[in-house]
């Protein structure tokens, strides 16, 4: 549309240069000098050619962008572009529907239990579940004396994977808010891990946005391919 009324507006401009050649020609009846004949003629014609100059632009661009739209206009490839959009549309579903479910357990985790410090007062066994050059994991098997929100205390065992626990250690643990005597450590890196879930969920969800609302945009496009490009790359490999 915007082509459409540019082209008429240079028509339309070019028609006031005849009309005012006319008049500069004696046909038709003038009312400015001659000197004023060429200063319009000057102004008018510069206008001409820049309206042309816009028309041109948008003509042009017009072209490439008809050009990379068309890329997706071979039926085999835009039959494998529909597939493997379609398939990390599903992925991207299945992943944020599992990151909501995981996000609302922490959320009742953390509605069913309470957050203390407890104290281990012995240590029964402490076993290395994993060895590595970042790190090592223990198995340990402790007993841990707390006190709930209301200063009541308890000494009950407590079975972790963790650091290694020993004897006047202090560390964080959970305990049910029905049962107190109940209770698990606190993951060392939880909430690194839910920030990174997170973090991941809000990339997988911006994923399907794109895949869904903006796959017909050559940009989206572009990424799309890429994206798909690769997966080809590393099933073939």
């Amino acid at each position: 549309m915007i082509g459409i009324n540019m082209k008429n507006i240079v028509n339309l401009r070019k028609e006031e240069v005849r009309n005012l050649n006319k008049a500069s020609d004696g046909r038709t009846p003038s009312l400015w000098g001659k000197n004023d004949q060429i200063q319009n003629h000057s102004k008018l014609n510069s206008f001409i050619k820049e309206l042309d100059g816009n028309n041109f632009f948008y003509i042009n661009n017009s072209k490439m962008k008809k050009k990379s739209e068309s890329l997706l206009d071979n039926k085999y490839l835009k039959t494998g572009y529909n597939i493997c959009n379609n398939v990390h549309i599903f992925i991207n579903i299945v992943v944020v529907v599992i990151g909501i479910i995981l996000l609302y357990k922490v959320y009742i985790h953390d509605t069913k239990n309470t957050l203390v410090e407890g104290e281990v007062v012995s240590v029964d066994k402490c076993e290395i579940s994993a060895e590595t050059e970042l790190f090592t994991n223990y198995i340990c098997k402790s007993n841990v004396r707390y006190k709930d929100i209301e200063g009541k205390e308890y000494t009950n065992p407590l079975e972790s994977e963790s650091d290694e626990l020993k004897k006047g250690d202090t560390i964080e643990i959970y305990y049910n808010n029905n049962n107190p005597s109940g209770i698990r450590i606190r993951p060392k890196y939880l909430y690194l891990y839910l920030f990174l879930g997170i973090v991941f969920m809000a990339i997988n969800t911006a994923s399907l946005v794109v895949r869904i609302k903006y796959k017909d945009e050559p940009w989206a496009q572009a990424i799309i391919g890429v994206m798909c490009l690769g997966d080809l790359i590393n099933i073939i490999d």
